[in-house]
């Protein structure tokens, strides 16, 4: 249902782009048609060096505001400078090589007027490639409830950051936006600075399209700096923030952790803690208090870690380890791990130690 525009409008829809001229143009598109009207489209390009601008100055539409970096200051203190710029009481989070879905923005507007308690709501997401197409199922699940999402931030980001919407005096006015100090996961570090001023929730559904490519910000870091990698220990040492949690992912687990999403080596001792550690989360989260959906929440979120563990060790050779992560995520869900192609993982893994054993080592 179609809102009519009025001054000002409730929503800003805040997006950051540096030469992002491949997938720049569907991006804005998947905006600028949502069926909830009511928003200004501001737009930062950081001094993009290819035809990134040119395709956002294409679009007559008067809802879109652009702000011309001078020199290149980075997603995070971009993102700071356009919420500065923001008089709206919520503001959207796109990236540039995203697409929402034409409800996103209706159905995310909707949820924060029934709940004004909520700080933050997020949508459940789909993977997509450089073409468009689906590259399979919803991205790893993200909890809806309250509980559940903070019991998953403890071993993850609780939200797809291009899929959220805020509230402005929370973020902004309370928290000061977004810690520039993080070059990458300033997302994951907010979020546990706004489970402090309000609640949180997701939506169940996907509303948003999250294309991967040779050129996204994750694909890049991923390879890890050390910048890159520092900054995501330090991001899930402080979404650990239950003191009855802190001695079993302690420091080192953290640090581990860390690993899987940069690929670092990690010995058979490793390995053995990574498994072990996750487990002991889920088992201390299962007995501790709190309502069966979120239980039942974190246990999706933990079957989906499990399965990220297993595919890490398995790359890293850690085959039996891998094989006992995977066993960890069908008992926490097997649903999810179905959805995520275990039966692929755990073929790969079977096959993998059926060969070293039939082919003699190289002496």
């Amino acid at each position: 249902m179609s809102t009519s525009t009025r001054h000002p409008p409730r929503v800003t829809v805040l997006m950051s782009v540096f030469n992002g001229e491949p997938f720049l143009a569907p991006a804005i598109e998947s905006i600028l048609r949502q069926t909830f009207t009511d928003f200004e489209f501001l737009i930062i390009d950081d001094a993009s060096t290819d035809g990134s601008l040119a395709i956002t100055r294409s679009f007559a539409d008067p809802r879109i505001r652009v702000i011309v970096n001078e020199a290149n200051i980075g997603l995070t203190r971009s993102l700071n400078k356009g919420l500065a710029a923001i008089t709206t009481e919520l503001v959207a989070r796109q990236d540039a090589d995203d697409v929402s879905a034409r409800r996103r923005l209706e159905a995310q507007v909707a949820f924060m007027d029934d709940h004004p308690n909520v700080a933050v709501v997020g949508t459940q997401a789909r993977l997509i490639g450089a073409n468009g197409a689906a590259l399979g199922p919803l991205l790893p699940w993200r909890a809806s409830s309250d509980l559940g999402l903070r019991w998953q931030m403890m071993i993850d980001s609780g939200f797809v950051h291009s899929s959220v919407m805020f509230r402005k005096a929370v973020v902004r006015d309370e928290l000061g936006g977004y810690d520039e100090t993080f070059r990458t996961g300033q997302d994951a570090e907010l979020w546990t600075r706004v489970a402090r001023r309000g609640s949180l929730a997701n939506l169940g559904a996907s509303l948003v399209d999250l294309r991967t490519h040779a050129g996204s910000i994750s694909h890049g870091e991923a390879r890890g700096s050390d910048a890159s990698i520092r900054g995501g220990e330090v991001c899930f040492g402080r979404s650990i923030g239950d003191a009855r949690f802190d001695h079993i992912v302690g420091e080192s687990w953290v640090i581990l952790y860390a690993g899987v999403y940069y690929n670092r080596p990690v010995d058979s001792a490793g390995a053995r803690a990574l498994v072990r550690g996750l487990a002991d989360l889920v088992a201390a989260v299962m007995s501790s208090p709190g309502e069966r959906a979120a239980k039942r929440e974190f246990a999706r979120t933990a079957s989906a870690k499990f399965m990220l563990i297993a595919k890490y060790l398995l790359q890293q050779g850690r085959r039996l380890h891998s094989l006992s992560a995977l066993g960890r995520a069908i008992a926490c869900s097997a649903t999810t791990t179905l959805s995520m192609g275990w039966r692929y993982l755990w073929r790969r893994a079977l096959l993998s130690l059926s060969w070293r054993h039939r082919v003699p080592a190289s002496p």
